[in-house]
């Protein structure tokens, strides 16, 4: 009867040893492609900040000129008080 009793809960711990090392053998298969998308999010980083500085030089090559401080010419209204 004792035997009986503790089978059942020797067989519970055994199988969640074998999926505990089930589980960890995935987890250290993914290192590699965990290390492929990191090198592949640094290349798309450095693709961000290049592009940021050619947006920012065309930018600057296309922004006009500040006025030279000249207002510009403005019409007297008619039928108004002069």
């Amino acid at each position: 009867m004792l035997k009986s009793r503790l089978a059942k809960p020797m067989l519970v711990a055994l199988a969640a040893c074998a999926a505990s090392v089930g589980f960890n053998s995935v987890v250290f298969a993914d290192d590699a492609q965990t290390q492929a998308l990191k090198e592949q999010m640094r290349i798309m980083q450095q693709q961000m900040q290049e592009m940021q500085k050619q947006l920012e030089a065309l930018s600057k090559q296309q922004a006009p000129p500040p006025a030279a401080g000249r207002r510009p010419f403005r019409r007297r209204q008619e039928g108004g008080a002069r």
